[in-house]
């Protein structure tokens, strides 16, 4: 799995990260070689609309504003908080 992260992080929160989304990973029991690369989203058409679909998915949970997910609700398949 090859993953593209916003490099808005220190050294050390970008390990703690990169630990955390392998431990989640394999408590699933996929078994797979994990590649996070931390880059500027301003490098990445593909992180600033990740930024833009996360933005929605936060404004959902944490202010209750469910524009977002009306929108796209029909595309998504797994919703599980972490």
């Amino acid at each position: 799995m090859f993953f593209e992260v916003d490099k808005s992080k220190g050294t050390e929160e970008i390990k703690r990260f990169n630990r955390s989304v392998k431990n989640k990973i394999k408590d699933k029991n996929i078994s797979t070689i994990i590649d996070i690369k931390h880059i500027s989203s301003q490098d990445s058409k593909g992180l600033q609309a990740c930024d833009l679909f996360s933005y929605g998915i936060f404004t959902n949970y944490s202010k209750k504003e469910n524009d977002w997910q009306e929108v796209f609700k029909e595309k998504i398949v797994y919703d599980e908080i972490w």
